[in-house]
């Protein structure tokens, strides 16, 4: 009888100060643009909101955010008056390709080239460094819609250079982002990627981006979701990787001083 007076004691703790007690989770969801991220994103969202579990969404894309975007367009006002090649560079991009080769055309110079580096880098440390980290500390699942591979990928469309060789201020980035417990690839082929998204304009960037995504896969051990998947199988593969990775890390110090399901009480066989 103590020992249910003093559970009774710990429930109405918890009760009352509103303690709810999870492990945080980093889920990390990449790909060229059209591959399906914020659809698995938003589905695996749905997830753990079904499973009562507290989850956030993340996304992020180095230069957009407004402050940063400030410095980048006046970085690009000079470059245009210092730009003796024609109009070219000054014609609005009508397409994600046009973006991609009118930036690489502005970052040959070596300065703005290290400059856009230091700035892209710095725009994302806010949000992976700090932000991700401050909602992983307060026990939140974090699903992040493109992470530091598509930042390294993205960086070397922009500049002309290798993804696995990226600059001083991307690798000092890499270093102090937290790193995913899941990390997962969406492949697709590109003229699929471009069938879903006609703005891309055309497939030879999104070639590219995919060879350096499935480089990295290999590097990095993402796990590759394969082209052939629809959309529903890569879902449930997906749900089943995530909430996998959660519940084998289900217990938390607080949990068991207030005795309150300290561990998984229907683990399963594991797949």
């Amino acid at each position: 009888k103590l020992l249910d007076v003093y559970d009774t004691l710990l429930w109405a703790v918890r009760w009352k100060l509103h303690i709810r007690s999870q492990p945080p989770l980093l889920i990390s969801v990449s790909g060229v643009d059209g591959s399906g991220k914020s659809l698995q994103v938003e589905r695996l969202r749905q997830v753990f909101d079904t499973c009562d579990i507290r989850v956030r969404c993340v996304w992020a894309r180095g230069g957009s955010s407004r402050g940063i975007g400030v410095a980048m367009k006046a970085g690009k006002r000079v470059l245009k008056a210092d730009d003796d090649s024609g109009d070219s560079a000054a014609a609005p991009p009508r397409t994600e390709a046009d973006r991609f080769r009118q930036r690489r055309q502005r970052l040959r110079n070596p300065f703005a080239r290290w400059a856009f580096s230091v700035l892209y880098a710095f725009d994302l440390k806010i949000t992976y460094v700090l932000k991700v980290r401050f909602l992983l500390m307060t026990g939140k699942v974090v699903i992040c819609d493109r992470y530091v591979y598509d930042a390294l990928v993205d960086f070397a469309q922009y500049s002309g250079t290798d993804a696995a060789r990226p600059p001083f201020a991307l690798n000092l980035m890499r270093v102090m982002v937290p790193r995913p417990v899941v990390a997962v690839l969406l492949d697709v082929d590109p003229a699929e990627a471009l069938r879903r998204k006609p703005e891309e304009g055309d497939t030879g960037h999104l070639e590219s981006a995919r060879a350096m995504f499935l480089d990295m896969a290999a590097s990095h051990r993402l796990t590759v979701m394969p082209a052939a998947a629809d959309a529903d199988a890569v879902q449930a593969r997906l749900a089943r990787v995530a909430l996998d990775a959660f519940y084998a890390r289900y217990g938390t110090l607080i949990n068991w001083l207030l005795r309150s399901n300290p561990e998984q009480l229907n683990p399963g066989p594991r797949k």
